[in-house]
Formats: structure tokens, C-alpha cells, sequence
């Protein structure tokens, strides 16, 4: 879920003259979200991003710099500030600077050719993150999928009667009648099946796709963790669902899919609407105000396809029983 920030809310004047200390002299500014902007200097366009503690940036650093001398191209990477320091800190945040990639247009997945570059692109990805030195590790946390998508069912739980007040009580059966199923399922695949691990994105989604003039880009890999490379593919499918008309025999026309969809536990992962599960478990632990602002949009895409998504749950529900 989304919010729309004011230009210069996050943005004070310590931080530009911080900026201006290590070499940075700032034309314009724009806020993206909340501690991230570009910023234009006289040389090039470039990104300012802000983290909340040393450990995430420290995270962020070894991460990418180790997959920078994989030959990894694909991406946006730190550069050093020309005072020298790979980062400064201001206002309580530790600030990164990165090239900024010029965007020819958004990306989304709504045409067949986007969808096969994004998902040949997360594929070379992960072949070149096969590569990384293992002393990367202690620096990257392992990811307990299951655990997060049963906190997430918990929390729809507790505020059921709220649900159906948006959705009626039909809808939020289904939704938990799905994950329930999965979950119990999933519960019992043995971890050597979920092999093989590496490092995962953690956050495939349109608005992390950057399409430029050299081709696709992925950004952001804020959420990256030690997990199964098929939750990175789970992601993608999430994302693409809707544009295929959930269609599983759709799936697939995405070549890099095919191994993962001979896997009973791929889908149920599938088969959970995690999606949905990730949408009304932050609205539901929103105040009261809060929800005013997102209960329309989260109705209307609750909603949309529903009908379509029950048949494709159907569908996978026959061939994992």
C-alpha cells in the first residue's frame, strides 16, 4: 500500500547542506517516498536514499558491493560521495547516494513481453547471486516465509468480524478457508525441498522493474534475505496473475517457471492469496483515520477477478490432493 508524500516532507535543509559538505550541490529534489529522492547536481541525476539504522545500511553495502564484482549489471549500485564517504548520516538516518537510472516509461506486466523480460532478468539474477562468497551471510538474514504468512493469517483472524464488514463474510471465508489449507500443507514439506537457497530479492513487484534505454533494471533490494530462490518466482507469479486472467496453464508461457510448477509445494504457495493476506493485514493494524484513506481502493481490488481467482485456487486445489 501506497502513500503520497508532499515534495520537501522529508527533505530538510540539514540535509542538503550535509549534501553540499561532501560534494554533493543540490539543483532539485524529488521525494519518490519517504527517505528516498532523486536530486539533480550539475554533473547527473543521482538517488539519496535514508535508513533507519547502521545495520540495514551495512547490510545494504556488503550486499551489493559483493554483487557487484559478481559482473552483475542489472541494477543500481552505491557509488562513494566525492568527500570520499561510502555514506553520511543526518537526522538519525544513514544516507546512501546511487546512480539514478532514467526510466523510459513504467513498467508494469501487463504485456507478455514484459513479463518474459522481468522474469528472464529475475533468472540472471539468481545465477549470478549463486555466485556470492558465503562470508556475505552474517550479514543477511534468514527469511521465515512461513512464519510471516501465518502471522498474517492470525492477524485476519483476530479482526474477522471487521473483515466481513468490508468484504461480507463469504469472501472472508474463502480467503481463510485458502490459507489454512495451504499452510497446514506446507507446514510439512521437508526443508531439502525448498532447496535450493540463496539470496533472495524478497520484493518482486512492478515499481522495482526499471525499464531504461540499456535495457530492464531491478531495484530495491531492501528485502533481501536467505530464502528459497522459488519464493522470489511465488512473488513474480502473484504479480502476474491478474493479467493472465489467472490463468495456471498461462504460467506456463514463462519458460523459467516450468521446473517450479511441477512442485506440489510451489502450488500451494500458489494457492495462498498472499496478496490479498498482505493487504488487509496492514489495513486491518491501521487506526481507525487511517483506513478511510484505503478502504476503497482495497475493496475494489479485493474484488476484481475474485470469481477468476477461486476457479484458479480450485484448479491447484485438485491437482495437490
Amino acid at each position: 500500500m501506497y502513500k503520497n508524500n508532499k515534495k520537501g516532507d522529508f527533505f530538510p535543509n540539514r540535509l542538503f547542506l550535509s549534501l553540499l559538505q561532501h560534494g554533493v550541490e543540490v539543483q532539485e529534489s524529488k521525494t519518490i517516498k519517504p527517505h528516498v529522492f532523486t536530486i539533480t547536481t550539475k554533473e547527473k541525476k543521482k538517488v539519496i536514499k535514508g535508513y533507519s539504522s547502521i545495520v540495514s545500511l551495512q547490510k545494504q553495502l556488503h550486499f551489493l558491493h559483493t554483487l557487484k564484482r559478481t559482473g552483475f549489471l542489472s541494477t543500481s549500485y552505491p557509488d562513494s560521495f566525492p568527500s570520499g564517504a561510502s555514506y553520511i548520516e543526518v537526522n538519525n538516518r544513514y544516507w546512501l547516494i546511487t546512480d539514478y537510472i532514467e526510466h523510459l516509461q513504467p513498467f508494469d506486466f501487463s504485456s507478455r513481453s514484459n513479463r518474459l523480460q522481468a522474469i528472464l532478468l529475475l533468472e540472471q539474477y539468481h545465477l549470478y547471486a549463486f555466485q556470492m562468497p558465503p562470508f556475505v551471510s552474517p550479514y543477511i538474514t534468514n527469511f521465515n516465509w512461513y512464519e510471516k504468512w501465518s502471522s498474517r493469517v492470525q492477524r485476519i483472524l483476530k479482526f474477522r468480524k471487521e473483515a466481513e464488514r468490508y468484504i461480507g463474510e463469504q469472501m472472508v471465508a474463502d480467503i481463510l478457508a485458502w490459507s489454512f489449507f495451504a499452510l497446514e500443507k506446507l507446514r510439512n514439506i521437508g526443508k531439502n525441498e525448498l532447496f535450493p537457497l540463496s539470496f533472495i530479492h524478497g520484493d518482486i513487484i512492478d515499481h522495482n522493474f526499471v525499464q531504461s534505454n540499456k535495457g530492464l533494471y531491478i531495484i530495491d533490494f531492501d528485502c533481501v534475505s536467505i530464502g528459497p530462490v522459488a519464493y522470489d518466482y511465488v512473488k513474480y507469479c502473484q504479480c502476474i496473475l491478474p493479467f493472465i486472467n489467472w490463468s495456471y496453464d498461462a504460467l506456463y508461457e514463462h519458460p523459467p517457471l516450468i521446473p517450479f510448477l511441477k512442485k506440489p509445494w510451489f502450488l500451494l504457495a500458489l494457492l495462498l492469496p498472499n496478496d490479498l493476506l498482505r493487504e488487509w493485514s496492514y489495513f486491518l493494524s491501521l487506526p481507525e483515520e487511517e483506513k478511510v484513506k484505503f478502504e476503497k481502493n482495497l475493496v475494489t481490488f479485493t474484488n476484481k477477478n475474485f470469481a477468476l481467482r477461486a476457479k484458479f485456487v480450485q484448479k491447484l486445489y485438485n491437482m495437490v490432493t
